[in-house]
């Protein structure tokens, strides 16, 4: 099933979601995000990484014992659970998304993309980055990774590694990071500026930047990052 065929199961179901919990890898990402944005749904819960098993029964207790508890209160609840149930192991993510909050990241991301490929001035870059950041903030309602992921902030986002001159474009971006696939790739410019960064003989001084800030980052499942560190490294970067 795809994103957007998961998005109209949950519109023809005519079901409000005070919480829609996604335990399955990879899927806190802002790409999934925005493909449910327009679905009665008021938090999202999910994992940037691989992920691995929830505590559901020790996760429903907490319903059982104080069932008049709120989405948001629930949700910080399953994130600590979680943690708790995975303390000492590496690559543990979870998070909790205030999905009505969504398309101001989505704008912000847009208005950094563009940046990015017009080549405005860097400084200008760095504000339009720092707003991104400040829009991720006032999603990501809770947020608890293992000490590995302490610069992760809740939303990934596909990113292949760009490798400067002649580097491969990935299949996934040819052919499936579209559109009518995945709406963000459009609706921020973010296949463009991949594209961008993929295909540039000469690459600028703003795309090598970017390339620099990418390579040094770590990733989930080879292809997606942290959205907010991306943001945070593009503020505090210092050539």
């Amino acid at each position: 099933m795809s994103v957007q065929q998961f998005r109209k199961a949950l519109i023809d179901s005519q079901v409000s979601l005070d919480l829609l919990g996604l335990d399955a890898c990879t899927m806190q990402m802002i790409e999934v995000a925005y493909e449910m944005n327009d679905v009665a749904i008021d938090v999202i819960i999910g994992s940037k990484n691989t992920g691995t098993t929830w505590p559901f029964a020790e996760i429903l207790d907490a319903v059982i014992v104080t069932p008049q508890i709120s989405a948001e209160d629930f949700g910080k609840i399953i994130v600590d659970k979680y943690n708790v149930y995975h303390e000492g192991k590496t690559g543990i993510t979870l998070s909790e998304l205030k999905l009505g909050n969504i398309s101001m990241v989505v704008d912000a991301v847009d208005e950094l993309a563009a940046g990015i490929l017009n080549e405005s001035p860097f400084s200008e870059i760095q504000e339009q980055a720092a707003c991104v950041m400040e829009q991720i903030q006032r999603t990501v309602l809770y947020v608890k990774n293992s000490p590995d992921w302490e610069r992760a902030r809740g939303i990934s986002v596909y990113f292949p590694p760009v490798g400067g001159i002649g580097a491969t474009i990935p299949p996934e971006l040819q052919y499936f990071y579209k559109r009518d696939v995945v709406s963000f790739s459009e609706d921020a410019s973010w296949h463009d500026l991949i594209a961008s960064l993929l295909g540039t003989q000469e690459p600028s001084s703003t795309a090598i930047k970017m390339m620099k800030i990418r390579s040094s980052m770590a990733t989930f499942d080879d292809d997606k990052i942290d959205l907010y560190d991306f943001c945070k490294r593009i503020v505090e970067y210092d050539s």
